[in-house]
């Protein structure tokens, strides 16, 4: 029953059977003869069929309830006054209290608060009026007919509110939770996409590191033989070189260039990054391009990281080598105690004019930012008896690793 009503009350309702409804209802009590029932407290009697009048009027109100409460309201209120004066009606109860309901639950703050003193004022006036002109049985029944038409409404209107804000909050703060679970992925996007970003730019900027030491080993050979008298022999065997260290060197950037796009195929092999165990690869390299190498130490188990810094330090010092001081020779030292160091120690060369291309200066800068990273140190520099050190000191123990 309570269910239906609410739905009958509901502003969401058709508002065309509201009026009709209660217009029908007060036809049917006054059709009972339950008109008049004020006439046996001293009120003249009328004919029942006089409050159609009022009745229909407040009906009339309620179709424009739903749009304008407060003067549907005020139309409500006249007719009632009309029909109480000629005896009163159950029908027109039903007009003020539907009225009443609508106005307190869709009206304006300022609007229901009008209302609430209004009913306060006349609730005592009236209950004033009969204790001094009736007696208390007939005081105590208009107490109970005017709580359950005056009060009742006002406070099941006001029930509803408060359930209509409560589901309104949940339903904003669902929304909410919904916009900041979006808002987290689009976050977790965003720093997915800045960390892949940042490792691109990491991996474009280890791009020279990658093939450097191949292109440069290819252009040394190349000019020293274009330098040297023509020999066979000595021709093939540096073709043989150029040819090695032009594949290596695709090869990386093959390999470099998957990983950026990503689209590497799985069943497909990808270079590895180079390592210190690959070191004698350098030493024959570095040899094949004309400089003397004393290689000296332990290449010890150290972190990934460590291990592939090394590695490009050791390459990019031995093309620097045979790039400023051909023919120099190189004393190379590993220490593989933690922490690790290298030093690669050149004396001079011939002195041989370099080629722009060949000496563009990124090297030893991207490595210096690379070993600060790991939280260690890179110098290069000439000593004092006249040869040119590479020395990097990186830590190779729990400090990498964290």
């Amino acid at each position: 029953m309570r269910r239906w009503l609410e739905r009958f009350f509901s502003v969401e309702g058709d508002p065309r059977w509201s009026p009709l409804v209660i217009w029908l209802a007060g036809l049917g009590l006054l059709a009972l003869g339950l008109g008049g029932v004020w006439t046996g407290t001293g009120w003249p009697r009328f004919d029942p069929w006089w409050h159609v009048v009022p009745l229909t009027v407040g009906c009339i109100a309620i179709a424009f309830s739903r749009r304008h409460p407060m003067i549907a309201l005020g139309v409500g209120t006249v007719a009632v006054l009309a029909d109480f004066t000629i005896g009163g009606s159950p029908g027109v109860l039903l007009v003020i209290f539907d009225l009443l309901f609508t106005a307190f639950r869709i009206g304006r703050p300022t609007g229901r608060r009008v209302i609430a003193v209004s009913v306060a004022v006349a609730f005592v006036t009236v209950l004033v009026l009969i204790a001094v002109l009736a007696d208390l049985r007939t005081g105590i029944a208009a107490a109970l007919q005017l709580t359950a038409f005056l009060v009742v409404p006002l406070w099941w209107a006001r029930d509803l509110r408060q359930k209509e804000e409560l589901a309104r909050l949940a339903a904003e703060r669902v929304e909410l939770e919904r916009r900041r679970a979006d808002d987290l992925i689009r976050v977790g996007e965003l720093d997915r996409q800045r960390a892949v970003q940042a490792e691109r730019a990491s991996m474009a900027r280890d791009l020279h590191d990658v093939i450097a030491s191949h292109l440069s080993a290819t252009a040394l050979q190349a000019g020293a033989a274009l330098a040297r008298p023509a020999d066979a022999g000595a021709d093939r065997k540096t073709l043989e070189s150029v040819r090695e260290s032009s594949l290596a060197g695709l090869a990386e950037m093959r390999s470099m260039i998957m990983l950026l796009r990503n689209e590497t195929d799985p069943d497909e092999p990808v270079a590895a990054p180079p390592r210190l165990d690959r070191i004698s690869e350098l030493v024959k390299q570095a040899e094949d391009n004309g400089l003397r190498i004393r290689f000296a130490g332990d290449a010890a188990t150290v972190p990934a990281a460590v291990d592939q810094t090394a590695y490009r330090i050791i390459a990019e010092a031995l093309v620097n080598a045979a790039k400023h001081a051909p023919g120099s020779t190189v004393e190379l030292t590993i220490d593989g105690a933690d922490p690790l160091v290298v030093r690669v120690e050149n004396t001079a060369g011939s002195g041989a004019a370099i080629h722009p291309a060949l000496s563009a200066g990124h090297g030893l800068a991207a490595l210096r930012d690379r070993t600060a990273a790991l939280g260690g140190r890179l110098s290069a520099g000439p000593t004092d008896h006249g040869t040119w050190l590479i020395e990097a000191i990186i830590p190779g123990g729990e400090r990498v690793r964290s």
